[in-house]
């Protein structure tokens, strides 16, 4: 007898024994005897030999090993599986196309496709944390309500409000929500004489954080240029993002200046200043009474252009503790800076402020008959479309046939005017003319179409007005917003201790680098290999470049040479200051800093090859590119010249091996993979590892990705 237990342990588990039948090569049941003699069950073949088998006494039995496995599981790693999305595959109607997508926040772009919106302006002073937020949006037949609540005593801002709004699938499908804030100048212009250089400089701060913009240089000494060229600067300094606009108050005849921040970063202390020794005649700069301020707003716009900015309030109620929405809203935005009156007890309201479209739609009125029969034909030969009514009907029992028909549905609207006639209202916000609903749209009062031409084609009046629309910009027809890329999800591999949030809008400039006749469309299995290149990057050993102990002075310096042989002066890169950068930080900030330089702006093009590890400069107009420093740790003792035949020259950069990740190494993963299922059209996240510690888990999706 055996006096010793083993255990077997894989790791830290332990496995417990178990037996599993033995089998030959065919699969066939093995037996031993008491000798040790094996026999497979076919082998057994005489009467007698099977009932040797089956005897209790014949000292025969199965043989059991843990040799020979047949219960093979492959490990595998967790796995989730998304909804079904679907037109992904590789036809020539698949895809995605981020053609389609703007580098334009989603509001301001519903905007511009003819939707309205509302402003709803929450308290922003002697809040408490009675001050939990309630939105009621819908009908009484579909009614939906989200609730923010108050977190550890702190009240809930305008932008907690709307990140819950917009994660909300119900709220989403018909609405956007944003968390403007704005600064509102007055007081500010070019005078006689003045010049592109007079407005010199603006310093502001957003979300804590300094902007100063020095070397202010429009294209033109008016406001309108000066917007353009404070816009183009403030996004330079904020990361490239589209967050910050600036515009001018009237476009035709401008008299102040907005600067809207779309994802609901403070604005505070706006103050402009005048080139040194400037005139007080030349330029008028605004005083700090002259700047209005706007917060606490939480920005509602409706995807479809034909909901009012009427229908918007009347279906959205937003309640701040015991402050409840006013009952009428404010016509217009025009008074939205004026702060809103203290009321003598009880809480203030929610404020309220309605932007209805500035893009009106195209109209056709058709006087009917006071009674029936009627009918309505849509469109014509193979896509035509009848409705008829009978010889009982009026104009009221007409309208709701047509509201009740798809065709007629999808492409108008129709209600009856004070004098009873019937208004056709083009849904379409880009329909300039109302001659395109008479030729789509014919209508009979009996057997006699209403029209306004006789059969010469000479006007007459009565039976049908035109009334032509003001339509919205064809160039934002079927767009999209880069709002749509980003956030998508968030990723938790194997419990990690900071989830990853994926987005994709990276391929928006990207993809606008590509030849304009190259195609920018994905399919799904690109789509899959860009979110394993996202998630695989974040949860990666990436290191930052930071420059901050390289040396004091420029840290290398940009020198073009054009096609005439005429030298630039030296373009000094300063990067010291500016902490931790990833590659696509490190090549804004340089470009930043060449396009700032009169003499080299639109000149030189920067980009980052991440396979060699260098910083390339790309020359325009047949140029050379000659990069130089007197930083010794910049390893550059001898100038990169640009080859006679080369496209471009590359500085050799990479982090430093002392540097650390951007994420712990106990926190780092690797393997994740997303794949796209054709065939189930859907996409396969998977983790990096298998066993027991494999774990994968998307959260946050945002509604429609």
């Amino acid at each position: 007898n055996n006096k010793w237990q083993t255990y077997v342990y894989v790791g830290d588990k332990q496995v417990n024994a178990s037996l599993q039948q033995a089998t030959n090569s065919q699969g066939e049941e093995m037996y031993v005897n008491k000798y040790g003699e094996l026999k497979a069950k076919s082998d057994f073949k005489t009467p007698e030999e099977i009932a040797e088998l089956n005897s209790s006494f014949a000292k025969k039995t199965i043989k059991f090993s843990l040799d020979d496995l047949t219960d093979i599981r492959v490990s595998k790693p967790a796995t989730v599986t998304g909804g079904v999305a679907t037109d992904l595959g590789t036809g020539s109607n698949d895809g995605i196309d981020f053609a389609n997508y703007l580098d334009m926040n989603k509001s301001d772009l519903l905007l511009q496709q003819g939707s309205s919106e509302v402003m709803y302006g929450l308290r922003t002073t002697n809040l408490s944390s009675a001050d939990e937020v309630v939105v009621s949006f819908g009908t009484a037949a579909a009614p939906g309500e989200v609730v923010i609540p108050v977190k550890d005593t702190v009240p809930p801002s305008a932008l907690d409000v709307v990140k819950a709004l917009n994660s909300n699938a119900s709220f989403a499908a018909s609405y956007v929500a944003q968390a403007t804030t704005a600064a509102s100048i007055t007081e500010i212009a070019y005078n006689e004489d003045a010049t592109t250089s007079d407005i010199a400089g603006l310093s502001v701060t957003i979300g804590g954080k300094n902007f100063d913009l020095k070397d202010l240089k429009p294209a033109q000494a008016n406001l309108n240029s000066l917007a353009s060229e404070l816009q183009r600067r403030l996004r330079s300094e904020d990361g490239g993002s589209s967050n910050l606009t600036v515009t001018v108050d009237n476009e035709l005849e401008p008299t102040g200046l907005l600067i809207k921040d779309a994802s609901g970063r403070k604005i505070e202390r706006v103050e402009f200043s005048g080139k040194e020794g400037i005139d007080d005649a030349v330029i008028s700069l605004p005083a700090t009474e002259d700047v209005s301020y706007l917060s606490g707003f939480v920005r509602i716009t409706a995807i479809d252009p034909n909901v009012s900015a009427d229908d918007i309030f009347s279906e959205i109620k937003i309640s701040q503790g015991a402050s409840v929405t006013v009952a009428a809203a404010t016509e217009g935005i025009g008074d939205i800076f004026v702060p809103p009156e203290e009321p003598a007890e009880g809480a203030a309201s929610v404020t309220a402020f309605t932007n209805p479209t500035s893009y009106l739609r195209s109209k056709a009125t058709y006087t009917l008959e006071a009674q029936g029969p009627y009918k309505v034909v849509v469109g014509s030969g193979l896509d035509e479309t009848t409705i008829n009514g009978e010889a009982t009907d009026t104009p009221s029992s007409m309208l709701l046939k047509l509201e009740a028909n798809e065709t007629f549905a999808s492409t108008y609207t129709a209600e009856l005017d004070e004098a009873g006639a019937l208004v056709i209202t083009a849904k379409d916000p880009t329909t300039a003319s109302a001659e395109v609903i008479k030729k789509n749209l014919q209508i009979f009062n009996g057997t006699t179409q209403i029209t306004n031409v006789d059969d010469a084609g000479e006007p007459i009046d009565g039976g049908l007005v035109l009334s032509n629309g003001s339509p919205s910009p064809s160039s934002f027809s079927g767009k999209k917003s880069i709002d749509d890329l980003k956030t998508l999800f968030t990723v938790n591999v194997d419990n990690s201790i900071k989830p990853v949030t994926v987005g994709l809008e990276h391929l928006l400039s990207s993809m606008a680098a590509l030849p304009e006749s190259a195609s920018k469309k994905l399919s799904g299995t690109q789509i899959a290999a860009e979110l394993t290149n996202v998630i695989s990057r974040a949860y990666g050993d990436e290191k930052p470049f930071n420059f901050s102990t390289i040396g004091a002075g420029p840290t290398f310096f940009v020198e073009l040479t054009k096609a005439d042989k005429q030298t630039l002066m030296k373009l000094p890169i300063n990067l010291a200051d500016k902490g931790d950068l990833h590659n696509e930080d490190l090549v804004r900030e340089v470009q930043k800093q060449i396009d700032e330089s009169p003499l080299y702006v639109g000149k030189v093009t920067v980009s980052y090859d991440t396979a060699k590890q260098k910083l390339m400069f790309t020359p325009s107009d047949n140029a050379k590119v000659t990069v130089s420093s007197d930083q010794a740790a910049m390893e550059l003792a001898d100038p990169l010249v640009q080859g006679v035949n080369d496209a471009a020259v590359g500085l050799t950069l990479s982090p430093s091996v002392s540097t650390s990740p951007y994420r712990a190494m106990n926190d780092q993963r690797y393997g994740m993979k997303v794949e796209y299922d054709a065939v189930k059209q859907s996409f396969v996240f998977q983790s990096g590892t298998t066993g027991d510690n494999s774990g994968i888990s998307i959260t946050g999706i945002r509604p429609g990705s």
